[in-house]
């Protein structure tokens, strides 16, 4: 079966399960770092927001041996029980900034790579990234549901950026906590050093993520992370962005080249990193006398314009 004879056949099984009142329209639309993405709409008058199914990987799991019929059980499944009330949930609370205050998170992204999906959306930019705002809610068998924040909701809020950010930060260290382990630990299986234990100073490389390794990226901005790191070594620490859901620490002794380094994260980016996980080529530094993250070769510090 050629992959268009799939999709076809997905939707006119999925129009058999899920009846007439479902719409199903196909789209291309732009996931992270612009990444194409072809895709399956979904609406219906029972639900209050329009489920999309991403076709590139429902395919691969057809590929892998699923059946078409099985895959879209799978989707009614979610659609009947899950999706079908967690956006509804979401979407109520979106014109009170006091009720989903405690729900607004925000995924660290590639500033320039993703410059047009966020044209019209919240977001605040850092170095050659940028926080992407969103609504979150975790589904009752771990999903992640959310919704990003259009610029005009923010003002209807009449909450500015500060008040934003803050509050996102809050909720994610609260939901998200920071975890670091250092690569052998991770190759091993070791738990994970989750504050106040002593990290090794024999081990020079450390991951940073959080707890559900997704977008934990953005861990390098919660406060005290980094000031914990870098006090327990007495250094600063080159930061490498592995992929949008974790970031490389590395107790800067002086001796590793940015120029090099760099070259390494390009590498990895183009051979390992699936294209819409990347974040970025740039190295970081955090200064332990500063306490601010800046490029590593110094070309910016945190809070100047990319």
């Amino acid at each position: 079966m050629t992959y268009e004879e799939f999709v076809e056949g997905l939707k006119e099984e999925l129009e058999k399960l899920l009846g007439e009142g479902c719409q199903i329209r196909r789209e291309t639309l732009q996931k992270n770092n612009g990444i194409p993405c072809d895709s399956l709409i979904l609406t219906s008058p029972e639900w209050k927001a329009g489920p999309v199914l991403y076709l590139g990987e429902l395919y691969q799991g057809f590929c892998a041996g699923q059946s078409v019929k099985e895959l879209c059980e799978e989707i009614e499944k979610h659609l009947r029980v899950d999706l079908k009330a967690a956006p509804e949930e979401i979407i109520q609370g979106i014109p009170d900034f006091s009720r989903i205050k405690g729900r607004i998170m925000f995924r660290l992204v590639h500033a320039k790579k993703n410059q047009e999906r966020l044209r019209s959306m919240v977001h605040c930019p850092f170095l050659d990234l940028t926080m992407e705002f969103c609504i979150f809610k975790e589904g009752e068998e771990g999903e992640m549901f959310y919704v990003t924040l259009p610029e005009k909701l923010m003002k209807k809020w009449g909450v500015d950026m500060e008040e934003l950010s803050n509050q996102a930060l809050k909720n994610m260290k609260k939901q998200f906590p920071a975890e670091v382990m250092s690569i052998e630990e991770a190759i091993m299986g070791e738990d994970i050093n989750k504050g106040g234990a002593e990290f090794d100073s024999s081990r020079t490389l450390y991951i940073l993520s959080n707890k559900k390794r997704m977008y934990g990226a953005g861990c390098i901005l919660y406060e005290g992370v980094l000031k914990e790191f870098s006090d327990q070594f007495k250094k600063d620490i080159l930061i490498l962005p592995s992929s949008v859901h974790e970031m490389l620490l590395i107790p800067d002794e002086g001796v590793l080249k940015v120029a090099e380094l760099e070259e390494m994260v390009e590498s990895i980016n183009r051979t390992v990193v699936s294209p819409k996980e990347v974040l970025s080529g740039k190295v970081y530094r955090y200064c332990r006398t500063s306490g601010k993250i800046e490029f590593a070769d110094g070309s910016y510090v945190y809070g100047e314009a990319v």
